[in-house]
Order: structure tokens, then sequence, then C-alpha cells
């Protein structure tokens, strides 16, 4: 847990971590790991360097490096997959509208090599304010099955009314293929775990 006094406890153990090389990040669903990006690194350079910090040994390793057609939204609209393998993430663009769409997508981490979707985070910009169209007060709900292949994300579909499309998708990212598995609003998007394991 990070706060600015002690800046990293451990609760399983009750005591504070000196830990030299902590990075914020995001965090993996398997290992002590967090993932994150340097922005000003794509404003200067034009691309993103991906870091891995490892909590066991205290590093951080530059994994790899992505190119997107915009900025993307640092800490909140961004979900790395069960299996570690993808990094998706909302772009964000200079000149957005009262009634924005932020094009999702996700980066494979072994090769850099990105994947456009066609979902998207609606934003309705009201007295100067940024409120979401989907669900909680920063990110869009992202919940991936436990081998990394398919993600459930609460979205609006590209192209189609974003009123109307709203809802709880199903992609593979081996295929490509979508699912609509509800209109509408869901309250808690998760997966079940399978009873033999």
């Amino acid at each position: 847990l990070f706060n600015p006094v002690r800046p990293i406890y451990n609760f399983e153990t009750e005591q504070e971590l000196n830990l030299v090389n902590y990075q914020w990040g995001i965090p993996s669903l398997k290992s002590h790991r967090l993932i994150s990006t340097n922005h000003e690194v794509f404003r200067s350079e034009g691309f993103y360097p991906v870091y891995i910090y490892d909590f066991d040994t205290d590093t951080i390793s530059s994994i790899a490096q992505f190119k997107p057609i915009s900025e993307i939204i640092p800490y909140h609209e961004n979900s790395w997959s069960s299996d570690e393998s993808f990094w998706l993430y909302t772009l964000t663009y200079d000149s957005e509208d009262v009634d924005s769409f932020r094009r999702i997508e996700f980066v494979e981490l072994d090769t850099g090599k990105i994947y456009s979707t066609c979902f998207g985070q609606r934003l309705i910009v009201e007295d100067r304010y940024d409120i979401p169209y989907i669900r909680g007060q920063y990110s869009p709900q992202f919940a991936w099955s436990r081998d990394g292949r398919y993600l459930a994300l609460m979205t609006v579909i590209e192209g189609q009314s974003m009123d109307e499309s709203y809802g709880l998708y199903l992609y593979d990212t081996q295929t490509a293929e979508i699912y609509l598995v509800h209109q509408g609003d869901a309250d808690i998007i998760g997966w079940m775990a399978n009873v033999e394991d």
C-alpha cells in the first residue's frame, strides 16, 4: 500500500518494506509485479517504454516499446491481462468534443504489436469535468479470463449509437470475435473459478 509517510506496507507480515526501486504501476493478477510506462518519453521520443517492477527482487525491467497514435491514460483506463501477455489502454485526443469516443486498444508485450478494437469509452464533458459514461469514476470495467484469452468489458462500439451500443461485451484476443453478453449497465464484471482448479 502506498502513502506519502509510509510508502510500502505488507499487511501479511505487518511490516514496512524498504524498497529502493519501487515504481507505481498496474498490478499483475498472478505475480508480485507491476506494469507501468513513461509519458515524458512518449512526449519527447514518440513511443512508450513499458516497465515491470518486481516486488520480490526490488528491480525494474524495460520489457517492451509501443507507438500508439495518441497519448494514453496513464493510470486508470488500462488493464494487464491475467497471463501478463497483453496490456489494454484507452487513447486520449488533443481535441475532444463535449461527447467524445476514446478508442480502446491493447499491445502484445512480447512483440510490441498494437491491436486496435472497435471498443471505446464515451466521455461526456460537463462544466469542465470529465464524466465517464461507463460506470466508475475513472475507468471502464475490464475483466480478463484466467488464461488471458478473453476480455469482458463494459463499453460502447465505434460507429454505432453510444446509447444503444453500451453494454457488456466479450472479446476473443485470438480471433477478434465480439460477443454481446448484456445490453445496458452491469453492476459487476468478473469470471467464476473453474470448479476443477
